[in-house]
């Protein structure tokens, strides 16, 4: 709520107008947003029959389970590009220390696109995210880490997505298992000969 994500989509028919008035219903969706009137900036996005559309709320759901008990802390969250993509990201206290002193934060981001370009994406990173490029490369960096996209992952906007996200919940238990694997490892480099 407080990053004003607490709005939800819904699908509309669309169709075309073709010369001389004719209007021919498409089977492609528009994805609305239903907090503002309708106008230009409520519209996110063109999208196929087979999308089914994740809410915020929905998609936060593990997250707001994990920092329930305290696993996790929200960190920061917000919008780009008027809603079109939605994202979120938890700290978990505590950070790794690879070496003698470089210290690396460990965040669990939350991020999808309301506009078909993205898939929802849930994954590790040491990546603070505050804007569209600090996303981005989070993003790229989940999409090259196989272990952690066997982990979390990315799931499609089909009629399973929602119950997919639901079943997060058990692996963010994990979280801080993979980052002590990690800092391990990143030990063992550190000082390897």
């Amino acid at each position: 709520q407080l990053a004003g994500l607490d709005w939800e989509v819904e699908l509309h028919p669309m169709s075309v107008q073709l010369p001389g008035g004719i209007t021919v219903p498409t089977d492609d969706k528009g994805v609305v947003r239903r907090d503002l009137a309708p106008a230009k900036e409520s519209f996110l996005g063109r999208v196929g029959t087979g999308f089914r559309p994740l809410q915020n709320h929905e998609i936060f759901a593990p997250l707001d389970a994990a920092t329930a008990d305290g696993k996790l802390l929200y960190h920061t969250a917000g919008c780009i590009n008027g809603g079109k993509i939605v994202w979120a990201l938890t700290e978990i206290p505590g950070h790794l220390t690879i070496g003698k002193d470089d210290e690396v934060r460990r965040f669990l981001l939350a991020a999808q696109g309301h506009d078909s370009g993205m898939s929802y994406h849930i994954g590790f990173t040491p990546v603070r995210v505050v804007c569209e490029n600090t996303l981005r490369m989070a993003i790229e960096g989940l999409s090259s880490v196989r272990e952690a996209e066997k982990l979390l992952g990315r799931i499609r906007h089909s009629r399973t997505a929602k119950d997919k996200v639901d079943g997060l919940s058990e692996a963010l238990s994990a979280a801080a298992r993979v980052y002590d694997e990690v800092q391990e490892m990143g030990r063992r480099l550190a000082y390897a000969e």
